[in-house]
């Protein structure tokens, strides 16, 4: 990020300084975390600035990229900046800030983007199993637009099932967009709700990106202890 402004600000100062930067979304205000990716369209004028992606009280941005600057006299000219889907993993708000490059704590305009809901990934298990006895399947089933990019892939992903919504039974390491994984026997060796949750590692917190139905899990009624004098 530093390189980016430094390249900016050597940019900026063999331009002219006229006219104003603004920005506008050419994506919908409210998107799907982990989809599509999101275009801005920015003006140009005779010096270049900086758009950088935040997310919500984040003081570290998240990817930033260089508004060109016009070439000639020609009139109003705009320039699409392609962000990578991987930057929008959680729900919440995403804010793109034009940067003066020659002042770096100066924000010359924003504009928003509200992630309001998850993708439809579905995980499946069975709704009843018996203790100790079969190995369980959770089957996963995608969306038609779902995102898979070198910035998504950098995130440590896995499928881990809880038992009761607490204690964490079993974590299995997947890659994303993920595929039906199989969880041995051994995990489930006591009686609970399990429920199996896809979860993506972003700046050291846990991302719960899908979630499956309940699976009751009972004793098996193929054993019994009898205790004698």
């Amino acid at each position: 990020m530093r390189a980016l402004i430094a390249l900016a600000s050597f940019l900026a100062q063999v331009g002219f300084s006229s006219g104003s930067h603004d920005i506008r979304l050419s994506s919908s205000s409210r998107i799907t975390t982990l989809s599509a990716d999101v275009t801005v369209e920015a003006s140009k004028t005779a010096t270049t600035a900086i758009i950088e992606l935040y997310y919500e009280a984040e003081g570290n941005p998240l990817a930033g990229q260089i508004v060109p600057s016009k070439t000639g006299n020609k009139g109003d000219e705009r320039t699409p900046l392609v962000f990578d889907c991987g930057y929008f993993s959680r729900l919440g708000e995403y804010r793109f800030a034009l940067q003066d490059p020659m002042r770096e704590s100066r924000v010359m305009t924003n504009v928003t983007v509200s992630a309001t809901k998850r993708p439809e990934i579905e995980l499946r298990t069975k709704s009843k199993h018996e203790a100790s006895t079969t190995d369980v399947k959770v089957t996963v089933s995608l969306p038609p637009i779902l995102c898979s990019s070198a910035v998504v892939n950098q995130y440590p992903t896995f499928i881990r099932f809880l038992r009761n919504n607490s204690v964490v039974m079993a974590t299995r390491e997947v890659t994303f967009p993920p595929s039906s994984v199989v969880f041995l026997c051994d995990v489930f060796n006591q009686p609970g709700s399990y429920v199996a949750q896809l979860v993506m590692s972003v700046r050291n917190s846990d991302v719960i990106v899908a979630e499956s139905n309940v699976m009751e899990v009972n004793w098996s009624g193929e054993y019994s202890l009898d205790v004698t004098d």
